[in-house]
């Protein structure tokens, strides 16, 4: 068997090896469908935001089409458009299948990207299995399914611009950084990857290598970004309409909470970006640096240096922007953009780091047949800790995707309330709004991380007299203000458990401002609790869905025109 035929036999079985796993990534969804457990924590308490509703992408891509206020009323028809991201397209037909095939997808993508990072850059003198292995410890992360590629396809960016700096792989390098751009969150990861396109532009020109091809890459991202995300560019920079980012203060006074916060963020796994590094990644990542700096590894060494002072430099961005009197300082130069979250980018750097680090232990052994036992047990170890916690959750935790949009419960909910106005409104109170929308109900409430600063206001007044009785919704609300939610004071902020406030809460005593709601076009009030005081609320109980089977206990309201 001559040498061409053994490779592709290996790569043949490596290929087999790679679906494998990607399989065991996406059993839970094909063996449970419906009934799996999706991460409700920013992911599908804000569907809304994808323009979700009726089960599927329905909201306006352009502008000039015409556009259907789904929630936020009586704003602006740009605050109704949606991104145009890739993304979109898998759910224009149905929100959960377009859910698992972009899952896989942009998980393939990445770990496709992360591989040949190492194969063809970082970690050369290994075998291509330790190699599949580590890069499946990386996409089976709990990536924020809304960001896409954002933040797994860093690696395949890193390895384009590394192709294109050095004049290999022109074409296809040029199309995947494209294909990031229309396939990713710009304002969360995107506006990084702008800088890291300019640097390596910028290093192209200081050693005279060819730039044209960064410099055309650079204005294609700049263009498809625009065009991806098209909304927000429009307001920032032709509408100007202030938004609810211009009040948000996420800082603190002191020096030392915003100091502890950093160290958090260095040692431990952050809700938005987890790495779960702290129990084994971390201290081989420190062995690791240690032992390259003592054998003076060339090549290796500078990567480990560098992507270890980024991922120092992140934290320490992150906590000058969470620094009140930094922050103050730097909003006075109006840049307007908070850098805050670039974070994010340490999950990839992480995994980076460490498969340097494991590269440098592979150059420290010689024992050859323990050196592939100690890597794959490593590594197996750290993809049993990935697994444990957010693989197993898909089975064992609820509620299940089904129950937690009951759209037999919506449906069978819909026949009782009136039919002879298609355009009315309803308020959701103790759960979260974005089921109402996935059911087809346009609502008064929603949760948007960009609206209208004037929206934040007016619908401050409703919730204005509920707040005054809990410390901590208002200062959320005053802080932050992303859930614009008809809070109460007893359900408070979490509606992930709803067999808790089943049991827990029989009633509460709701004190809104319906008559504010009225004049935004709401008809009925949806909640999960008996609301005690609604005859002198002016409402009227028009129906309920209280059934066990159910996972929501629903009263609905109709508020009577006085």
């Amino acid at each position: 068997m001559n040498y061409h035929t053994t490779a592709i036999t290996r790569n043949l079985y490596l290929s087999i090896m790679a679906l494998i796993l990607l399989f065991i990534y996406a059993f839970p969804y094909l063996w449970l469908g419906r009934k799996v457990h999706i991460s409700i924590h920013d992911n599908l308490n804000q569907i809304n935001m994808l323009g979700i509703f009726d089960a599927r992408c329905s909201a306006t891509l352009f502008p000039g089409e015409e556009v259907r206020e789904y929630t936020l009323p009586g704003t602006a028809d740009i605050f109704h458009l949606v991104h145009m991201k890739l993304d979109k397209l898998f759910f224009l037909k149905d929100y959960f299948n377009g859910y698992v095939i972009n899952e896989l997808l942009h998980r393939l993508l990445a770990g496709l990207g992360f591989f040949l990072l190492l194969k063809l850059y970082l970690w050369k003198n290994t075998s291509d299995l330790i190699r599949l292995f580590v890069s499946f410890s990386y996409i089976i992360l709990p990536f924020w399914p809304p960001g896409c590629l954002s933040v797994s396809g860093i690696p395949l960016v890193i390895l384009g611009l590394l192709n294109l700096y050095r004049g290999k792989w022109i074409l296809s390098s040029f199309l995947i950084i494209i294909l990031y751009a229309a396939y990713s969150n710009f304002f969360l990861t995107g506006i990084y990857v702008l800088f890291m396109v300019l640097v390596f532009l910028i290093l192209a020109l200081l050693k005279r290598k060819s730039w044209l091809n960064l410099a055309m890459l650079l204005l294609c991202y700049i263009l498809v970004s625009f065009i991806t995300h098209l909304p927000v560019f429009l307001n920032e920079f032709f509408l100007r309409i202030p938004t609810n980012r211009v009040v948000q203060d996420l800082t603190a006074s002191g020096i030392i909470p915003v100091l502890k916060s950093a160290f958090f963020l260095l040692v431990r796994s952050h809700l938005l970006s987890h790495s779960y590094h702290t129990w084994l990644i971390l201290p081989i990542c420190l062995l690791g640096i240690v032992l390259s700096f003592c054998q003076k590894l060339g090549s290796k060494t500078l990567w480990i240096i560098l992507f270890g002072s980024i991922l120092i430099f992140n934290t320490f961005i992150f906590s000058l922007f969470h620094y009140r009197d930094f922050y103050q300082l730097y909003q006075r130069i109006g840049i307007g953009y908070n850098f805050s979250r670039i974070y994010v980018l340490n999950t990839p750097l992480w995994y980076l780091l460490w498969a340097l680090c494991l590269g440098v232990l592979h150059e420290q052994i010689k024992n050859k047949q323990l050196l592939n036992v100690l890597l794959i047990s490593l590594i197996i170890l750290q993809i049993l800790i990935n697994l444990y916690f957010h693989y197993h959750r898909t089975f064992l935790e609820g509620p299940s995707f089904n129950r937690f949009v009951s759209r037999q419960q919506f449906l069978d909910l819909r026949e009782h309330l009136d039919a002879g106005d298609p355009d009315y409104r309803i308020g959701c109170i103790g759960f979260y709004p974005a089921v109402a929308n996935y059911n087809g109900f346009r609502t008064v409430d929603s949760f948007s991380a960009y609206y209208p600063l004037q929206y934040k206001e007016r619908f401050y007044k409703i919730i204005a007299r509920e707040l005054q009785h809990n410390e901590e919704l208002h200062e959320y609300y005053r802080r932050r203000g992303s859930a614009l939610f008809l809070f109460d004071d007893r359900i408070g902020f979490n509606y992930s458990d709803q067999d808790y406030i089943r049991q827990q809460i029989p009633e509460i005593h709701c004190e809104l401002d319906v008559a504010e709601m009225v004049s935004l076009g709401v008809r009925y009030l949806f909640s999960t609790a008996r609301i005690s005081n609604a005859a002198a609320m002016n409402l009227e109980l028009a129906s309920r869905s209280t059934a066990p089977e159910y996972y929501y206990r629903l009263f609905i309201y109709r508020i009577l025109q006085e």
